[in-house]
């Protein structure tokens, strides 16, 4: 179709996280037969992005920086221009970017270039934000399409902080294909067997390893609780993520401390994560600030029993606790209790489990999310 309407979807770089998972859902799902898709990575490639190019989407990438020092902001402008180069070489009729540094840059750049229709994604909470930072969101607002929140936290805290008009925002849950997603006898087998974990009760968490998501809270709790039971183990899943990379050094030394580390597991990086959710008796999240939480929801699809801190994302994803148990945010002797509560009341809470399965299949559905996808862009972009 040569009236395809171009669409360029704009983030730092692509990796293994939640909103480059994100991103290639709309890639694939916002309807292809109307659009045209591509990507630009503002900062760099990243080591996961062989599979736009393998998808046949165009991508560009730039070498801006989110050092936001006084000696960074020539090359930063430099590259707002290039962006809005390509956007005018490319006739882009959509920009789509995604979190604050991406947002803040393609919105001056899609300025530059009038493009007809911005749209911006928030992922997260941006409780780091400065002041500043939010008058410019509120100034940057003005020229936006539309703001789209991945959750109703998000979008309450967007629009408290940056004194925005309700009517700016478009709600529209992260969705996920549940079709590998349900509790499977084998694969708990197998991924018990494989992490040397047989016979024992496991705790799990997944998550690439940082000061957000909280892991060193699960470590210390998991030593109060090991002191306890001989037959507890712990299994972190997750890699180091770039901006810290001593972490994994860190937990381990945290765990030796406690004289655990012979009971807790680092698999690293898993392409088959969410197969190991199997294997937990309970699921951890002890995340310290997040703007959704896929692999909470992808845990309560799999009917494990999940613990997660009381941040208002996961009061929301567990309906205030009613499909899981919430411990006080940063507080390891809380969660060490949450814990142990939830393993001591495993089997009855299997009508909780099913519950929250049938709740998360009807709420975070990835076709009900590209639909609301969907429907936003054929309201918003323009027919050439």
């Amino acid at each position: 179709m040569k009236n395809k309407r171009k669409v360029l979807n704009v983030y730092n770089g692509f990796y293994r996280g939640g909103t480059e998972k994100y991103i290639r859902m709309l890639l694939e799902g916002v309807d292809p037969d109307r659009y045209e898709h591509s990507v630009c990575c503002l900062i760099e490639r990243g080591d996961h992005a062989e599979w736009v190019e393998e998808g046949g989407y165009k991508m560009h990438v730039l070498a801006a920086t989110n050092d936001q020092s006084p000696r960074n902001w020539f090359r930063n402008i430099r590259q707002i221009w290039k962006l809005s180069r390509i956007l005018k070489r490319e006739r882009i009729d959509v920009v789509h970017s995604h979190d604050f540094f991406p947002a803040f840059m393609t919105r001056f750049a899609a300025l530059l270039a009038r493009t007809p229709v911005v749209f911006v994604t928030h992922h997260n909470l941006f409780e780091w934000l400065k002041p500043i930072h939010h008058r410019v969101n509120r100034f940057l607002a003005k020229r936006t399409t539309k703001i789209v929140a991945v959750s109703e936290s998000v979008l309450r805290r967007s629009a408290k902080t940056d004194r925005v008009d309700l009517d700016k925002y478009e709600l529209i849950y992260n969705g996920l294909d549940f079709s590998n997603l349900a509790p499977d006898a084998g694969k708990r087998e197998r991924a018990r067997r494989e992490l040397g974990v047989e016979g024992k009760r496991v705790i799990g968490t997944i998550g690439g390893l940082s000061f957000r998501k909280g892991q060193r809270f699960l470590i210390e709790a998991f030593g109060v609780l090991a002191k306890e039971s001989e037959d507890l183990a712990l299994v972190v899943v997750g890699g180091t993520v770039q901006n810290e990379p001593t972490m994994l050094r860190d937990l381990e030394a945290s765990a030796e401390r406690l004289g655990v580390r012979d009971r807790v597991v680092f698999t690293g990086a898993r392409t088959d994560a969410t197969d190991l959710l199997n294997a937990f008796d309970v699921f951890a999240l002890p995340s310290v600030a997040e703007g959704f939480g896929y692999v909470l929801v992808e845990a309560m699809a799999t009917e494990v029993p999940v613990v997660c801190s009381d941040i208002t994302t996961f009061r929301e994803i567990t309906r205030e606790g009613e499909f899981g148990a919430l411990f006080k945010n940063t507080d390891a002797a809380d969660l060490a209790e949450k814990l142990r509560e939830t393993l001591a009341r495993k089997e009855e809470l299997r009508a909780r489990t099913e519950r929250a399965r049938s709740y998360v299949l009807q709420t975070f559905d990835v076709e009900t999310t590209l639909a609301r996808y969907n429907d936003l862009y054929d309201r918003h972009a323009p027919r050439r």
